[in-house]
């Protein structure tokens, strides 16, 4: 077989989105959000469904509170932008539904890899934590980072390390990306505890979903 290099053409096409900012939140309204999230909590403990399928449902969203209507408020307008980001003709005809949960980690626990069905998008809002990123990577030693893997990584073992996004979490940020992202969060290494927020966002589409049969 003849090999002409100059008749290759590779060309990288999608690239995936990933929304990121520091969020504008009086430390009042954040600190208010975190007594919330506590007191919502201590009622729905957070249990993955895969390990506990019979567990009771919750949402905190679903708060009376205006701390969360302007939470809410805000989940939806980032929504809005990633679907215009992502060619989405007038977003605004798309119902978005979300569910969010409360969370923390104190030192040394994580979270493990994983990414989500079923949904559109995942984000974060990390309301409070010790920043103990000092700049260094041997490859080893964890830094509480959270790491998202490129999709082409995970075709071969030989990427491994290679291709990872590691972003340095900080009190008020936010990161919003799509749902089958692979991702994980290195051992905590605060000592003051991590709050977060996680939302799980679908997109209702308003002409294929009402025609699907249940069977």
């Amino acid at each position: 077989m003849n090999v002409d290099n100059d008749k290759v053409m590779i060309q990288r096409h999608w690239p995936v989105n990933i929304l990121m900012e520091t969020v504008d939140i009086s430390d009042e309204e954040n600190q208010e959000l975190i007594r919330l999230g506590e007191e919502h909590s201590k009622e729905f403990k957070h249990i993955p469904d895969i390990l506990d399928p019979n567990r009771k449902g919750y949402n905190l969203l679903n708060v009376d509170h205006p701390v969360i209507d302007k939470l809410q408020a805000f989940i939806k307008s980032r929504t809005l932008m990633m679907m215009e980001a992502e060619g989405f003709i007038n977003p605004e005809q798309y119902g978005i539904e979300v569910v969010s949960a409360a969370r923390s980690h104190q030192h040394g626990e994580r979270s493990k890899t994983h990414n989500h069905r079923g949904c559109d998008y995942v984000a974060v809002y990390y309301a409070d934590l010790d920043v103990v990123e000092d700049g260094t990577d041997n490859f080893k030693t964890p830094k509480g980072r959270l790491l998202m893997t490129d999709p082409i990584s995970q075709r071969s073992r030989a990427l491994n390390h290679t291709q990872n996004i590691d972003i340095v979490p900080y009190p008020k940020f936010f990161i919003m990306h799509p749902a089958y992202l692979f991702h994980q969060s290195e051992p905590y290494l605060g000592h003051r505890t991590r709050y977060f927020f996680t939302f799980v966002i679908r997109i209702a589409e308003p002409i294929q979903h009402p025609f699907y049969k249940k069977i």
